[in-house]
């Protein structure tokens, strides 16, 4: 089975275990998440970028963690653009009205300036599932994978999901690794430290 067709059955195996969580699971799940990542994580004066949660598709609930996050940092939200296959970031504030777009992505309506990516210094990513390695799994079309090659080397990329790692997920020469992911039960560290 090539890489393709074995990244496909990995996709809709995670995406069915997630969709199984029930309302409450999910709720707890996020809640410890948000804990567990604030305390490992100290952020002041950064430039954060964070995806929007998708409910339909049950990602983690990020806006507790963005409302804490917000006090003392600047968070940034994307707009995919289907068409070219690039996302931009706009800022964000709690409450900033948002929107879905046709794929039920929540996308910021206030979009007056983008930020330039290498102005960035967390990226928050979500994803399906992740290996050992800290190879993602995302939803198939790129976004991540291109958009993480625009921002600087040393900007921290990290995930955030309500399953530990899987063993392996095949990747290419051009994908990026994530340096840490946290779930709702610990933090994994997959930067090689200097």
């Amino acid at each position: 089975m090539n890489n393709s067709a074995l990244k496909s059955l990995l996709r809709k195996k995670l995406l069915h275990e997630r969709l199984a969580l029930n309302k409450e699971e999910l709720q707890m799940r996020s809640e410890e998440l948000t804990a567990r990542f604030l305390a490992h994580f100290s952020f002041e004066h950064k430039h954060i970028s964070c995806f929007a949660t998708m409910e339909t598709k049950k990602e983690v609930d990020i806006f507790q963690l963005l409302e804490v996050l917000s006090d003392k940092n600047r968070i940034y939200l994307p707009v995919s653009d289907f068409t070219t296959g690039i996302m931009d970031h706009y800022p964000y504030s709690p409450g900033d009205p948002l929107a879905n777009n046709p794929y039920g992505i929540p996308e910021p309506q206030n979009r007056a300036k983008s930020i330039d990516p290498k102005t960035l210094d967390v990226i928050l990513v979500p994803l399906l599932g992740i290996d050992l390695q800290g190879n993602r799994l995302g939803y198939g079309k790129g976004f991540y994978d291109r958009f993480l090659t625009q921002c600087r080397p040393d900007a921290l990329k990290i995930g955030l999901n309500l399953f530990a790692p899987i063993d392996h997920i095949p990747s290419e020469a051009t994908d990026i690794p994530l340096d840490f992911l946290v779930t709702h039960e610990r933090c994994y560290t997959f930067k090689i430290q200097p």
